[in-house]
């Protein structure tokens, strides 16, 4: 028998001896019709689930002093959303009915002008970090007036 044929037939035998497993070689791949996660989410999917419940069971309970102030029964949520309604009632808005949209116009601009738009907090953040350079700076000048007053006292 000769190399080509010698080779054929290993093919031949190979094919028919390996027939193809579930779950791949090992047997513990996946197997046609089953999930590749069957136990369900992550743990900390769960976890962040049992959380959610364990807050709107507090939240659902009595809270016995807003009862008490208010004359009827009061839950802890119910309490929460009366006292953001004093101090922040915009967080209460926001949260029922979103951000308000931001409109803009720009009439009368050359054609490759770039208008940026950044929200209040993305402002906050630059005139923060605008200031804390401004104090480095300041510092950095009184550190150099310390120092060169020191080297005028000793010479």
């Amino acid at each position: 028998m000769d190399m080509k044929q010698k080779a054929g037939t290993d093919v031949a035998n190979n094919a028919i001896a390996t027939t193809k497993k579930p779950g791949g070689i090992t047997g513990r791949g996946f197997r046609p019709g089953q999930s590749g996660n069957p136990t369900g989410g992550t743990r900390r999917r769960r976890e962040a689930k049992f959380l959610s419940e364990q807050i709107r069971d507090y939240l659902a309970q009595p809270d016995a002093k807003a009862t008490e102030a208010a004359g009827r029964k009061v839950t802890r949520l119910q309490n929460l959303i009366m006292r953001l309604e004093q101090t922040d009632p915009r967080v209460l808005l926001e949260f029922a009915y979103g951000k308000p949209a931001t409109k803009i116009e720009a009439t009368g601009l050359a054609d490759n002008t770039l208008i940026i738009v950044k929200h209040a907090h993305e402002v906050d953040a630059e005139i923060n970090q605008q200031a804390m350079r401004h104090h480095r700076l300041a510092r950095a000048r009184q550190i150099k007036h310390e120092v060169d007053a020191e080297i005028n006292q000793q010479a």
